[in-house]
């Protein structure tokens, strides 16, 4: 179960139409307007997406970046001066990315998880911001301490890095805006869709992110049978307490939301299942679950915590949202790091 639940959050760690661009032998940089994800390739489902920026200049998270960095006196005081830090360490400013869609195949992330194979998963992720190709090319050759070998393909120069003859990462700049990083074959699918080559992502886990609301961060993925099977039918809690597992078994489609409006954020996970029983019962079980927390939580505040949970099923549909002020979160940081 630890083994199924970390396969899970390796996936999760830490995306309708087709761009207009002519077919042709050599890819056209898209133009700045554009959604980013109508660049991830077909093979993918599972896409995410980080608003950076936004995040980086809420006042919100930098005031609890820095009521909480103020116990450790090891950590920089200021959001600002820990994003100076990573930049001193690393050459990279965090600061000049806008937003960042990733995309993986989820079956392959966890065949690798469960046993490496050269090449790694097919996994990418296109990088939106502002970026001077040179110095961000010294920067990343300083965290790895050697220079890239690059290629071309379809008029784009490829970098790529290479461990004995196994290539880690490519990666190309495609225009001063716009950075794809990943696996090789992620990165040239990418350019294939840019220039008309290869499919865009589509189907039931690219119509759920869409239909997924503008948020911070927001992810849809599918999830591997070799990941379902290994959930097992039920756990034990005590001998007056058994907690049906076996309906996460049905679960094949994630979608995933944090948002913030004002003062207030919302989490929201959905479970798409197979069947309608399945999200009833997963419905039933978290109920369970969360009543359970209010009886042996460790401080009465969690209480109230756990009553800003809120859970319903639809159709097939499991739906848990989590709605927390920053009040709440600060409070809620504060109770766990007394415990």
């Amino acid at each position: 179960m630890k083994r199924t639940l970390f396969v899970i959050a390796g996936i999760i760690l830490i995306m309708l139409a087709v761009v207009a661009f002519p077919s042709c032998r050599s890819y056209q940089a898209p133009p700045a307007s554009s959604s980013l994800s109508l660049f991830v390739p077909q093979r993918a489902d599972l896409v995410v997406k980080i608003e950076i920026e936004q995040i980086l200049n809420d006042a919100d998270f930098a005031y609890l970046y820095q009521r909480f960095s103020a116990v450790d006196p090891g950590m920089p005081r200021t959001v600002d001066q820990a994003l100076d830090q990573v930049t001193d360490e690393t050459g990279i400013d965090l600061r000049d990315f806008r937003q960042v869609v990733a995309f993986a195949n989820t079956s392959e992330v966890a065949q690798f998880m469960e046993s490496p194979y050269p090449g790694g998963p097919y996994w990418g992720a296109l990088l939106k911001g502002s970026f001077a190709e040179k110095r961000m090319m010294l920067a990343i050759a300083g965290l790895f301490d050697r220079d890239f070998e690059n290629y071309r393909y379809k008029g784009a120069k490829i970098y790529y890095y290479t461990e004995g003859r196994e290539v880690l990462l490519s990666f190309t700049f495609v225009s001063n805006d716009l950075i794809v990083v990943g696996s090789t074959r992620a990165v040239e699918d990418t350019i294939d869709v840019m220039a008309g080559d290869y499919e865009p992502i589509s189907g039931i886990v690219y119509n759920l992110y869409e239909s997924l609301p503008q948020a911070y961060f927001k992810a849809a993925f599918s999830v591997p049978p070799s990941i379902t099977r290994e959930i097992p039918s039920g756990q034990e809690i005590d001998q007056d307490l058994h907690l049906n597992l076996r309906p996460l078994r049905d679960v094949n489609i994630v979608g995933f939301t944090f948002g913030k409006i004002g003062s207030t954020t919302t989490t929201e996970v959905e479970l798409h299942c197979t069947h309608i029983d399945s999200a009833q019962e997963i419905e039933e079980l978290v109920r369970d679950l969360l009543g359970l927390g209010r009886l042996v939580a460790p401080d009465p505040r969690l209480k109230h915590h756990l009553d800003n949970v809120e859970v319903t099923s639809y159709g097939s549909v499991f739906s848990l949202r989590i709605t927390e002020t920053i009040a709440d979160i600060e409070d809620l940081i504060e109770m766990l790091t007394e415990l």
